[in-house]
């Protein structure tokens, strides 16, 4: 049984004492990869800290521990389907993906006697390969339980690093605008993630904008909403503060993005993540700055044009 490819898993993997290698962070630079990986990193040496102690061979009980990991991430399943019951099945985890649930031609049922079936749905032809959908995930998912993406992934979305509000009733207000808007979404997206950039309707950085309109709210403002249950209220319509915090927020998330070189076979997934990034935060930048007054927009202009001149 094999763990999935090195990233973004090399990230936990790397020497006990070390660290992970700067080409791998590198890597996964300007995505949320890098925090969840580093933060499943801390997460898996506070677990066998004691072991670790202990043992003859620190780095190689670790590298152990990364690879038992590795395998429950990308080789479990939930079963019964939407619980939080994790089951190895062998011969079904072989099973390549499929991106929709719709696409796949084969699907795993838990039977009543407690037994795993992998059932057909259609007629699979002799030589073709055989497909379940894991889940329908993004790439920014796939990569970090299974270790690769999908070109043109119908489940695209890209999740912003950008911080909660930091007030208990701004932080419940955009979790319920967020959930709100997800439901209109064309494909299924992770639910508990925030600001995410996709392509729906025209409006790649809708969900940046809203986050950024209930941040600026006040906690009494965003205390009436929750009480009325107004996920739509012209309240939360974005404006020129929301535009121009955007663009900001935007233009240094794309000059993060140019920065990482991928170098390696291992590491193409995660060059054609940042490529998704920079196109949907490019996308993003244009539509934002669009809706902006023609002065402020003059202005931006000029603003990235200096920028390009200094960043590349």
């Amino acid at each position: 049984m094999q763990p999935p490819a090195s990233i973004p898993l090399q990230l936990a993997a790397g020497g006990v004492i070390a660290g992970p290698p700067e080409a791998v962070t590198c890597a996964l630079q300007g995505t949320s990869l890098l925090r969840h990986t580093l933060s499943l990193r801390a997460k898996l040496l506070e677990a066998v800290s004691s072991e670790l102690k202990d043992a003859k061979n620190g780095q190689s009980l670790w590298e152990i521990c990364v690879w038992a990991q590795s395998v429950i991430m990308s080789r479990g399943f939930k079963i019964p389907k939407g619980s939080d019951r994790l089951v190895l099945i062998p011969i079904v985890d072989i099973a390549n993906h499929a991106a929709t649930h719709k696409d796949a031609n084969a699907d795993v049922r838990n039977n009543l006697d407690g037994s795993i079936s992998m059932v057909a749905c259609r007629d699979i032809a002799p030589g073709e390969e055989i497909r379940i959908c894991y889940g329908e995930y993004t790439n920014e998912q796939l990569l970090f339980c299974y270790g690769f993406v999908i070109p043109e992934n119908p489940c695209q979305g890209l999740v912003c690093p950008l911080q909660f509000p930091d007030t208990p009733k701004r932080a419940e207000l955009l979790h319920h605008c967020l959930s709100h808007r997800r439901q209109l979404a064309p494909h299924p997206l992770p639910s508990k993630a925030g600001p995410l950039l996709y392509r729906a309707k025209g409006a790649a950085n809708s969900e940046l904008l809203m986050a950024l309109k209930v941040t600026n709210l006040s906690e009494e403002q965003a205390h009436e909403l929750l009480e009325e249950k107004s996920w739509e209220s012209p309240l939360l319509q974005p404006g020129p503060q929301e535009w121009v915090d955007g663009l900001a927020f935007l233009g240094a998330w794309r000059r993060e993005l140019p920065n990482c070189y991928v170098e390696g076979e291992a590491f193409g997934p995660c060059g054609q993540l940042q490529a998704e990034a920079r196109a949907l935060v490019e996308e993003a930048m244009a539509q934002t700055a669009a809706s902006l007054p023609l002065p402020l927009y003059l202005r931006w202009r000029v603003e990235r044009a200096l920028s390009w001149a200094v960043y590349g």
